[in-house]
């Protein structure tokens, strides 16, 4: 053979090799694209009570978990559920509605979903409170709660 027809071989097999890698590679991207689309809808389908803010965080949206509680003469309000750095938090206002003062309360917090299934059982203690007045209550999970649909608090 000359080498003109040896050079015309090896351009033509450079050229099915670089086709080739083209094209695996459009398919490559094809496929993780409908992945993505894919787990973005299981997302947003399995996260019905969040809101998931621009820095990844995700704050609870159930209007079942921040109705108002009551537990033994304290009223539980302005309560939030937020998932961030690792950590949910359940936090909320307890407004003492007795006329005497309250001492540190022990109390254990049960999350639920929205088919009444308990999610993680949390501790906690709410601070003493004097009559009338009001404190921060918050307490901390190591995990991803953030959808949790209600919640319970009872005195330990």
């Amino acid at each position: 053979m000359n080498k003109k027809k040896i050079a015309l071989i090896m351009l033509a097999i450079v050229i099915v090799i670089i086709v080739v890698i083209i094209v695996i590679n459009v398919n490559n991207k094809e496929e993780k694209t409908i992945e993505n689309t894919e787990e973005m809808m299981i997302n947003e389908n399995s996260e019905k009570y969040v809101e998931i803010l621009e820095d990844g965080s995700k704050i609870n949206t159930s209007s079942k978990l921040s109705e108002n509680r009551k537990i033994e003469g304290m009223t539980l309000t302005d309560i939030k559920l937020v998932y961030e750095n690792n950590i949910s938090t359940l936090q909320a206002k307890v407004i003492n509605e007795t006329n005497k003062d309250i001492k540190l309360t022990p109390v254990v917090i049960k999350l639920f979903d929205d088919q009444g299934n308990e999610l993680q059982e949390l501790e906690g203690l709410i601070s003493p409170v004097k009559a009338g007045e009001s404190v921060l209550f918050t307490t901390l999970a190591s995990a991803d709660y953030a959808n949790s649909y209600d919640f319970t608090i009872t005195i330990k």
